[in-house]
């Protein structure tokens, strides 16, 4: 499912740090006899010990990430290239060497042919070619597409 990795592209790389951390969390947090979450992580349920993201649709992770308020705010952030590179390396880690559609190995490549710019504009973020662009050249590929092939992942 691309909506996933769609989803992470457009929070703020402080947001992808709390996910990946509270993910981290999960798998080393745990629950007492009592049913209390030592570590207070509301991502885990204390009565089961597993992870509550699991099982949850796009639309709850859009709802427990606040991604309303990622969209209600001016400017959406423009992702540099380290943040490309993260994101690269949290897919290439979740679906592993053999499923990755983007490696290995991981680089900065993008799949645009020509110089282009990313700016805000009245519509929000945008992009814009950098470089006259002769007509009938290919502008872009998915060379550098991640793709999921199961909701799990």
């Amino acid at each position: 499912i691309g909506s996933a990795l769609e989803i992470l592209t457009m929070v703020s790389p402080a947001s992808l740090l709390i996910l990946l951390i509270s993910s981290i969390a999960v798998v080393l947090g745990g629950a007492t006899e009592e049913g209390y979450c030592e570590n207070n992580d509301p991502l885990i349920d204390c009565k089961t010990n597993a992870p509550r993201w699991k099982s949850w649709t796009v639309n709850k992770f859009w709802e427990e990430l606040d991604c309303e308020a990622i969209f209600e705010a001016e400017p959406r952030p423009v992702h540099n290239a380290s943040s490309w590179m993260l994101l690269r390396g949290i897919y290439h880690g979740i679906v592993g060497p053999k499923e990755s559609t983007i490696g290995p190995p991981l680089t900065h490549q993008h799949g645009f042919f020509f110089d282009f710019e990313v700016k805000q504009n009245e519509k929000g973020r945008s992009v814009f070619a950098a470089e006259k662009i002769p007509e009938g050249s290919l502008i872009w590929n998915t060379r550098n597409t991640a793709r999921f092939t199961n909701g799990p992942q």
